[in-house]
């Protein structure tokens, strides 16, 4: 979810409090894909219902529509434009075990395109109950 950086702090509260209520979550690896727009390369997360509840809570402290909700962690970045159409067909290929894990903290993180890359910093990070 993209926010301003001006409602960090509200985002901040909401973690906090739902961190209080919630346990660790149980979810597993689900795919792999490509952003077009920004170029990046992102392996998926299966939705537990605990994160949907977060993503609507987050919604509605920041008064936002809560929007398509893809739970995804970034593994790379495509500089200069579209890829090769190789590419496309590698990712369709790619065979992605459902590895289990646990999410046990959360961190509101920023991230700043630069032409040297992205640079990410953690504004906040909170531990599940």
């Amino acid at each position: 979810m993209n926010i301003l950086s001006d409602s960090a702090d509200r985002v901040f509260q909401c973690l906090e409090k739902y961190a209080q209520k919630v346990p660790t979550i149980g979810s597993h690896l689900d795919g792999v894909g490509l952003f077009k727009k920004s170029g990046e390369v992102w392996v998926g997360l299966s939705v537990p219902p605990e994160l949907l509840e977060l993503q609507k809570e987050l919604a509605v402290t920041l008064e936002m529509d809560p929007g398509h909700f893809h739970a995804h962690f970034t593994r790379g970045r495509i500089k200069g434009g579209r890829p090769e159409e190789n590419f496309f067909q590698c990712l369709e290929q790619t065979d992605v075990k459902l590895v289990p894990f646990k999410i046990g903290s959360i961190a509101l993180v920023q991230s700043e395109l630069l032409p040297e890359g992205v640079r990410h910093t953690v504004l906040a990070h909170v531990r599940l109950a």
